[in-house]
């Protein structure tokens, strides 16, 4: 450490001792513990209201396999998909871009629009190639 870094540390020190009360030492040390403690505590309790959410992986090869109207009813019914959190994280693992204002409702009608777009693809795809079978060339 080098002179002028001691100097900002004691300099940030001052004035955080000069806004509390003036009182022993040892009494205002207490105060600031208890102070990043309690933040700290705050900080825990938030860290631990976020969950995990596992997903199966085989949800894809699962949606994929179903039409429009089974991806809304599985997605409605699924003890799985009950929170928008979990409906989100599949829109993300499908390649969906959402914004956190977005209503469970529509994520499941963002990801029933994108599988039937997918299928469709996928249908004119298969076409394509077996046209290029059919016709010598």
């Amino acid at each position: 450490m080098k002179t002028h870094d001691l100097a900002l540390i004691m300099e940030l020190t001052s004035k955080l001792l000069r806004s509390m009360p003036n009182s022993d030492i040892p009494e205002a040390l207490n105060s600031l513990q208890k102070l990043v403690n309690n933040n700290n505590k705050g900080l825990e309790t938030h860290k631990s209201k976020q969950h995990r959410i596992d997903l199966p992986n085989d949800i894809r090869k699962k949606l994929g396999a179903m039409n429009a109207h089974e991806i809304e009813n599985y997605l409605d019914s699924d003890p799985l998909f009950v929170s928008t959190a979990s409906v989100q994280k599949l829109a993300e693992i499908l390649g969906i871009q959402t914004s956190k204002r977005q209503s469970r409702n529509a994520l499941i009608n963002l990801i029933v629009r994108h599988q039937e777009a997918t299928q469709m693809d996928s249908i004119i795809r298969s076409g394509a190639k077996t046209e290029h079978e059919i016709i010598p060339g």
